[in-house]
């Protein structure tokens, strides 16, 4: 059988300029306001949450990554982009899942807010968020604490929930109306928390 050679050469290339330009790459960085979301997770950490109708849950820090995009000229250019995510995995429910992923792929340093991506179980928030917007102070046992709400318009199992940027989740609501709030919060916080919400 006879090889043709041009075809080969047009299939490898893009492995070989991968491989040729591995490291001479431009990294683009997520900046260190966005890299703070990532600050309170440790793989392996437990974060327990318990509800109002006294049920609970645990999900362990499972994955947890900063990394940056292969370098490959062709299909990216110059420049290799700065990806950090980080999930959690139910105890209970394994197919359960928290998850939040930051990532610069296909921007430069002119573009403001990165690509961001938060699911809790079913409900999924993503796009160029820029999260100063929605953004609200409250205090929690003295501290004060940013927090972020999101609400769902769709008949998803969870409705709405609350993250904070130096604490991570802090609570989430089922579509039967059923909250669930972190642990860590519950000890003098549920009425502080619960009145920042209807600020949003």
């Amino acid at each position: 059988m006879k090889i043709n050679y041009k075809l080969v050469i047009i299939l490898l290339l893009p492995l070989l300029q991968s491989c040729l330009f591995k490291d001479n790459c431009k990294k683009i960085n997520l900046r260190s306001d966005e890299k703070i979301w990532f600050d309170s997770f440790r793989k392996g950490k437990i974060f327990s949450f318990v509800s109002n109708k006294g049920n609970t849950d645990d999900f362990e820090c499972s994955e947890l990554l900063n990394e940056y995009t292969l370098c490959n000229r062709i299909e990216k250019g110059d420049f290799s982009y700065n990806e950090v995510m980080m999930e959690l995995s139910s105890l209970k429910k394994r197919k359960n899942r928290i998850a939040m992923f930051f990532s610069k792929d296909i921007q430069d340093d002119t573009v403001q807010n990165c690509y961001k991506r938060f699911r809790v179980i079913d409900m999924k928030i993503e796009g160029n968020l820029d999260l100063s917007q929605t953004e609200r102070d409250t205090l929690i046992d003295g501290q004060k604490v940013n927090i972020n709400y999101f609400s769902s318009k769709t008949n998803s199992y969870i409705q709405e929930f609350i993250w904070s940027k130096q604490l991570g989740l802090v609570s989430y609501t089922t579509i039967s109306g059923e909250i669930f709030q972190r642990r860590y919060f519950l000890k003098n916080s549920v009425s502080q928390l619960y009145f920042a919400m209807i600020f949003f």
